[in-house]
């Protein structure tokens, strides 16, 4: 449907529609979800809130349905089509006793029993004045009774009789088969197909929209209108229930729930998991919502947001996005992993197992102190410190610079070896030795070098003895190094004296030995007060 200069504004945070030709421009500020819309119609036309469009009730021309529909085609219009109880009693109120009966767009085929709209959506809310409407094997098309004993019922008739008839004209602001819902600015579709709550919120965000977010009485009872025709089954919408923590959220999103129709006590039902979802339930008459594990099968309904052409994405995306990443403002929802740190169908519930990160793919650290090894499931911080030997937030990092110990709070022992007093970063055991004086796996035992210590003169002098040793082999190696034979070519003289005819000065045997350096020449005159090693 076209009609030049209609002008639709929200009455919901600013937002505003400007509709010109058959475009639609949409001014939501802040992000915010567009709400019901207002029309400014000509003369003649009176506003339908309830879809942002322009109806006129023609009672002085009667016509067949097909005429009537040919005439509201000659306004830019058509016939009239109404989704909910709410907007019949509107329509009903404001043609009231003008005339007996009018004339709308629902209707069906010949040899066919389900009755459609002119875009050929099978109708979900009916009000048929008999409940059941009296079927023919031919054509059949419907009217609203405006009369006080039939007040605002459907009744069928023949699409030949001449009849009144209302006509609607304005954008189409949403796809084929989807309806607009008054009360919140958006398309809702019902899909007749059971699936688990997930992968019904995947086929909604395929067409860039989400299962349904309802925040009144108003969009609840338009919802149940739709499904009144079909009480055996149940619906999903977006509202799920964290078990664990007695946490309602709407698609991921921690809010306030301004409005609920939740049966009484569902919480307390104790066969339910950690993750519950929400299901609409309209068996018997209980009309309320449930709680159901959410790998059971159900239908499920689909909320897209309207179709503007001009900040187009202008929708409540920034409320939902809060456990899963940042808002796809071009696709109008938000990506389906979850934020890292979350999991579950709605991504309502913290990684467990150890684990954290995107999709609890990470592993907590072995080295996190505490019984349990915890970690903060979104980034693996250790929740209780680190095990003794390690520091970090991660603790994935060792004890240095001469610590050890629980988050490296203790200092290595002073007397440890080595040049920086070097110990085991886990407990504290010296690596390198002790420093002269300790001893001890810590250096933490002062040795007594006084001389009634026995242990400690007979060590001093094993270790005199060692180093005697040693410079009696190092003397040796020096001997047989002078003492070997030179080559042929040399001419050596061993008849009183070592001559060697190279030009070298010639000793005797006796001044040689005299060039010696004597043992006293290196270790001086022994005492065990004047050893120190």
């Amino acid at each position: 449907m076209t009609g030049v200069g209609l002008y639709f504004r929200s009455v919901y945070r600013s937002g505003s529609f400007v509709f010109h030709g058959t475009r639609i421009y949409c001014f939501c500020l802040l992000f915010l979800k567009c709400h019901s819309f207002e029309a400014i119609c000509s003369s003649g036309w009176m506003e339908n809130k309830h879809a942002g469009t322009c109806v006129k009730l023609f009672y002085g021309t009667k016509s067949t349905w097909y005429y009537a529909r040919m005439a509201c085609k000659s306004y830019d219009a058509d016939l009239l089509k109404i989704y909910s109880s709410e907007e019949n009693t509107f329509i009903t109120d404001l043609y009231k006793l003008k005339t007996p009966k009018a004339f709308i767009g629902l209707h069906k085929q010949a040899n066919s029993f389900v009755f459609k709209w002119l875009d050929n959506i099978k109708a979900r809310f009916v009000k048929w004045h008999n409940r059941v409407p009296t079927y023919d094997i031919g054509q059949m098309c419907t009217v609203l009774n405006l009369q006080s004993r039939t007040y605002g019922n459907w009744t069928t008739r023949k699409c030949s009789l001449k009849t009144p008839y209302i006509c609607e004209k304005g954008p189409e602001l949403c796809p084929n088969g989807s309806l607009p819902s008054p009360n919140s600015g958006t398309c809702i579709t019902l899909i007749d197909e059971r699936r688990e709550w997930s992968s019904a919120r995947g086929v909604c965000q395929q067409t860039d929209g989400d299962l349904v977010t309802i925040l009144n009485e108003k969009l609840n009872q338009f919802i149940l209108d739709q499904v009144e025709n079909n009480k055996a089954a149940g619906y999903w919408i977006g509202l799920t229930y964290n078990t664990r923590e007695n946490k309602y959220m709407w698609l991921n999103t921690e809010t306030q729930m301004p409005y609920s129709n939740l049966l009484q006590n569902e919480t307390r039902r104790t066969d339910l998991q950690h993750e519950a979802c929400t299901y609409i339930d309209r068996s018997g008459e209980q009309n309320r919502w449930r709680l159901e594990n959410c790998h059971q099968l159900k239908n499920y309904v689909c909320e897209n947001f309207a179709d503007c052409e001009y900040e187009k994405y202008g929708t409540i995306c920034p409320q939902r996005c809060s456990s899963c990443p940042t808002c796809n403002l071009e696709a109008r929802h938000c990506p389906r992993h979850c934020e890292p740190g979350y999991q579950g169908y709605a991504c309502t519930l913290q990684c467990s197992n150890r684990t954290y990160g995107a999709q609890c793919s990470k592993d907590c650290s072995d080295r996190c102190g505490g019984p349990s090894k915890l970690c903060h499931h979104v980034d693996g911080s250790c929740l209780n410190g680190c095990i003794d030997g390690y520091k970090g937030a991660k603790c994935d990092t060792a004890c240095e610079d001469e610590r050890y110990g629980a988050n490296c709070t203790n200092l290595c022992n002073f007397f440890c070896g080595g040049p920086k007093n070097d110990c085991n970063h886990t407990n504290g055991l010296c690596l390198l030795g002790c420093d002269d004086g300790y001893e001890g796996n810590y250096c933490n035992i002062s040795i007594d070098r006084s001389p009634n210590n026995h242990n400690y003169v007979y060590s001093d002098m094993a270790k005199v003895a060692s180093v005697t040793f040693a410079f009696i082999i190092f003397s040796l190696i020096v001997l047989s190094f002078y003492a070997r034979p030179e080559p042929e070519s040399a001419e050596l003289h061993f008849e009183g004296e070592w001559e060697v005819n190279l030009g070298t000065p010639i000793y005797s045997e006796t001044e040689y030995m005299s060039t010696l350096p004597s043992s006293s020449d290196f270790f001086g005159a022994y005492t065990p007060e004047s050893a120190s090693f």
